[in-house]
């Protein structure tokens, strides 16, 4: 504040002194300007009065009288009298003799005669050797013309213009001294309430709200700390919320039993809570790259893609022994990536479990079952009683409905186990549609249901598990023809941004919009009666999406009642195997 006010006060100085002395100089010469034009017109009044005298005389016959009544004049009135001829030969003069002086015809004063009605100049005389104003104008004496010249000893006029040049400078000195005690009460008074302010925001900075202004005027800097003050009570409010709602986020972050962990845009750790510690073991983490804490090409990938895509993805990654689901989220506006980890080693170690019991169960009952079936395809062929029959036939129907599904079972927790399980290589799209296309080619003509397939390139080749893929057409179409009565089923392939797109559309029942979410778990089926009616077995639409989630794809379904249904399978063209 200081420096600025000496600045101010510098400024202000330097203007006020620039002012003071174009005042002066603008004072000075507009007095010395007027005094010269009175002055002026005084030698002109005087010139008038000569010619009076002299219009009478004979210059040249009258030459005493006439010497004598410009010498006299001149005493009189203390102005110089010059009588020129036109040629410019001084023939009178009150204070030297003629025939010593100059040929006056180049004077300034007689040359601005030749273009106007009186010449004016003020110039140093050679004559008198002094400075002088001088009046001249063309008088016409017995019908002769010659120059009347009047002049003044500018001397007598500077001193009176120094005099007045003085009390000039006097008065702006005394003005200037004023102005200078004006501003150091300007300053005293400004200063006072700008150091009580700045002081007071100094305060604020270091965190005192209560800090109060006190400044009793009426002027802007009584409002300002009457707003500052304001603004003071309004930023402890404010601070006071801000701080309290921080303490509910650190209390919530540091209460959530899930690992939390905020990442800048390099990977680096700028927040992470007490569970997230605990689960690496390590303290002091702020700063420190992520992908070196844990040790997983996966959770490398998994950021480039959350940050590429900005969108948020959730994966299961491995730390240590442990199995935790990875809710990754990327901050667009901060440049930051939020990572929930939330530990499934227990429900990861239960469905192992429950992978095994199914596997093993299955395994057990296709041995009983495949004995049923075949001792019930025996009987049918053996009995002869209608009645017994049909109750056989009825056995055989739902023992070949169970080995369906226990054949299911197997194949779904075979493809759950890891994605390494695929067998990769390199297939033609058009090879693997045209076989799906004759195994169904015969059950179109006898439902009576138009198959049809597209496909855009016929020479594209995709790195795939052939088996898989084709297994997951064929779960597709045969979904489609237990659920189409009439129409037409289509089998299309498009590319899509190095993607192969398989889409299969029907004319089917179609499936309920609220159904559509569930359509794809275990067991579930939109239509039970009918499934069971045409053999389903609930279990071939998540052998769908879990092949379709092997190849590092999506699947998409549009569907409408009594319209029809269309499954859209997104395969990328090249499979990359993540461990």
């Amino acid at each position: 504040m200081k420096k600025i006010l000496s600045k101010f006060s510098f400024a202000y100085l330097v203007v006020v002194a620039f002012l003071t002395a174009l005042i002066v100089y603008i004072s000075y010469s507009t007095i010395r300007s007027h005094y010269i034009d009175d002055l002026t017109k005084d030698l002109e009044v005087y010139s008038k009065l000569i010619e009076s005298e002299l219009i009478k005389l004979d210059l040249n016959t009258d030459k005493n009288e006439i010497n004598e009544i410009i010498k006299e004049f001149s005493f009189k009135s203390k102005v110089r009298i010059t009588i020129i001829e036109i040629s410019g030969e001084v023939l009178f003069d009150s204070d030297e003799l003629p025939t010593s002086m100059e040929n006056h015809k180049d004077r300034p004063e007689i040359i601005e005669l030749l273009n106007s009605e009186f010449g004016q100049s003020i110039r140093y005389s050679n004559t008198v050797q002094e400075d002088m104003l001088y009046f001249a104008r063309v008088v016409d004496l017995n019908n002769n013309k010659y120059y009347l010249r009047t002049s003044f000893f500018v001397h007598k006029m500077n001193k009176l213009l120094i005099e007045v040049r003085t009390e000039i400078i006097e008065i702006s000195i005394l003005v200037y001294l004023i102005s200078i005690l004006g501003l150091i009460f300007f300053i005293k008074n400004i200063s006072n309430p700008i150091k009580q302010l700045s002081a007071a925001a100094k305060k604020v900075a270091e965190g005192d709200f209560d800090v109060k202004v006190k400044i009793k005027s009426n002027d802007e800097l009584g409002e300002l700390s009457v707003n500052f003050n304001n603004m003071t009570k309004r930023l402890k409010k404010l601070f006071n919320k801000v701080n309290s709602q921080k303490e509910q986020l650190d209390t919530l972050i540091s209460e959530i039993q899930e690992g939390l962990v905020v990442l800048d845009s390099k990977g680096r750790i700028k927040l992470y809570n007490d569970s997230f510690s605990e689960l690496l073991g390590k303290d002091n983490l702020i700063g420190k790259k992520l992908t070196r804490l844990i040790e997983s090409n996966y959770l490398k990938g998994l950021l480039e893609e959350v940050v590429s895509t900005d969108r948020s993805i959730i994966k299961e990654i491995s730390v240590g022994e442990k199995q935790y689901l990875c809710s990754t989220s990327w901050i667009k506006m901060k440049n930051e990536i939020i990572i929930l980890l939330h530990d499934i080693s227990e429900l990861h170690k239960l469905e192992l479990i429950k992978k095994d019991f199914v596997i093993n169960v299955s395994h057990e009952l296709r041995t009983p079952l495949t004995a049923i079936k075949g001792f019930s395809e025996t009987l049918i062929e053996e009995i002869k009683d209608q009645d017994q029959k049909r109750y056989v036939e009825i056995i055989s129907k739902h023992t070949n409905r169970l080995i369906r599904i226990v054949n299911d079972l197997l194949h779904l927790s075979e493809i759950e186990q890891t994605s390494t399980y695929l067998v990769l290589e390199k297939v033609k799209v058009k090879d693997i549609i045209d076989n799906v296309y004759n195994l169904f080619l015969q059950k179109s003509i006898e439902k009576g249901i138009k198959l049809e397939v597209s496909i855009d390139n016929n020479e594209r080749t995709l790195e795939i598990d052939n088996f898989r893929i084709e297994q997951l057409l064929v779960n597709l179409i045969d979904n489609a023809f237990k659920y189409t009565d009439s129409g037409f089923i289509k089998i299309i392939s498009k590319e899509i941004d190095n993607n192969q797109v398989f889409i299969v559309e029907d004319t089917g029942l179609g499936i309920p919009q609220d159904d559509i979410n569930r359509i794809f778990e275990r067991f579930y089926t939109v239509d039970k009666s009918r499934s069971r009616s045409v053999g389903g077995t609930g279990l071939g639409l998540s052998i769908v999406k879990h092949i379709v989630l092997l190849h590092n794809g999506k699947i998409e379904i549009e569907s409408k009642i009594n319209v029809g249904t269309k499954f859209i399978i997104t395969i990328p063209f090249t499979q990359k195997i993540i461990q």
